[in-house]
This record gives C-alpha cells, structure tokens and sequence, in this order.
C-alpha cells in the first residue's frame, strides 16, 4: 500500500534530505505485502453440504450459500453445488482454532466448543489443549464434544509434551470419575489406558500416588469389566 505524504511535512522534504535507512524502510512500506494465513484471531470455516452456523470469528471462503435463520437471528452458511472445502488450505488455522478450544474449555463453554469442533479445522493434536483443561476442571459436556469431533477426535491418551502427562492422567488424579470412564469407552483397548507420564506412571498409579487409591481401583474395575479377559 503506497503511503500519501503530506506536502510540507518532513516525509516530503527532498529525496537528499533522507538517510539511506528512511529511504529503505519508505520502500519497503510501499511495495506489495503478501499475507500469509487468515488475519490472527480468524478462524477459517468448515462448510458443507448443510448449513451451519458461522461464528463472529469465522472466515468465510467466497462463494457460499448464506442465509439467516429469523428465529435465533443465526448467520448460517454452507458448500455450493458443486463447491468442495479446501482441507489442505486450512492446516495453516490449527494454532488458532487450537487455542479458541482451549479457551471455551477452560471457562466451561460446552455450547462454544460444540460449535467450534463442527465448523472449524483441526486435528486430534490440534484438540488436545482443550482436552487437558477439561478433563483437569471436571467438563464432562465439553470432554464428550472433543471426543466426538467428525473431522478428527481428541486422544485422551495422547501425552502433551510439555506437561507430560495426558488427559486420563489429569481427570483420575483431580477424581473426576464420570470423565475417566467417557474416556476409557473410547479407547479400543485395556492397554491403550496406561499411558506413562514424565514420571513413568500410568494413570492409576499417578493417582495413587496422589493418595487416591479408591478412585484407581474403581476406575480399574471398569477397565476390567470393559475390556474383560477371555
């Protein structure tokens, strides 16, 4: 974008007046800026064949269908005949979308995190942050969205690598049972849940250790009586 110089302020005094870094910066403020990604904070939407609602962040592709529903005064969108969602595009939104999640997890917001996980783009990593803070705050509503998400689901037994531990880890030791379970009915395996954290504990050992030997026997039961040996 060329920036107009007022006449008779210093930015229009003659060219010999500049130093050669006022000369190079003023260049290189009118050349052409390529951006790269959606603006920070614009989450890009997922359309399809149905409508769906657009949030005040999303970014919306050109050409879809728009209309609004009167009785909620919802924006909806969706996929014209013949249009596709660009899924390679998107990858460049995961940190975004990722951190969006977090937040509405953090405070609790099912309803946000519902909309965001049908709507936006994303990956199982992409999801984990929300994931840990939900199972950390005893979300049950907001952990059942994340792990029911159609584009991908979260993994509660993906362990984050800076904290070291994975969302089983932290909903057994904060005793958050009803979330334990959840999670355990969509692992495909009694293995699958222990997990080793930093410390090389598995979720029940990490929480005996944390003197809540009940919650880990319980949550064992139901290990056993979910996946039982034949």
């Amino acid at each position: 974008m060329e920036l107009e110089l007022i006449p008779g302020s210093e930015a229009s005094a003659p060219e010999a007046s500049k130093s050669a870094k006022d000369a190079a910066i003023e260049n290189r403020i009118g050349m052409p800026q390529k951006l790269t990604g959606p603006p920070r904070g614009k989450l890009r939407f997922r359309a399809s064949a149905v409508y769906k609602e657009v949030l005040a962040d999303h970014l919306l592709p050109a050409g879809l269908e728009i209309q609004m529903d009167v009785a909620t005064g919802k924006n909806l969108a969706r996929l014209c005949h013949g249009q596709s969602a660009d899924y390679a595009l998107s990858k460049d939104n995961y940190a975004m979308v990722g951190d969006a999640l977090r937040a509405a997890a953090t405070h609790g917001q099912a309803d946000l995190v519902k909309a965001l996980v049908a709507t936006c783009f994303y990956d199982s990593a992409t999801m984990l942050p929300a994931l840990l803070e939900a199972s950390s705050k005893g979300y049950l509503e907001v952990v059942e969205a994340l792990l029911k998400g159609d584009m991908s689901k979260a993994d509660p037994v993906a362990v984050d690598e800076k904290e070291g531990k994975s969302a089983l880890h932290r909903a057994m030791v904060n005793g958050h049972e009803d979330i334990c379970m959840r999670m355990i009915d969509a692992l495909p395996s009694a293995a699958a849940a222990r997990p080793l954290n930093k410390q090389g504990l598995d979720p029940f050992a990490a929480t005996r250790e944390e003197d809540l030997g009940p919650v880990a026997k319980r949550m064992e039961k139901y290990l056993a009586e979910k996946f039982p040996v034949e």
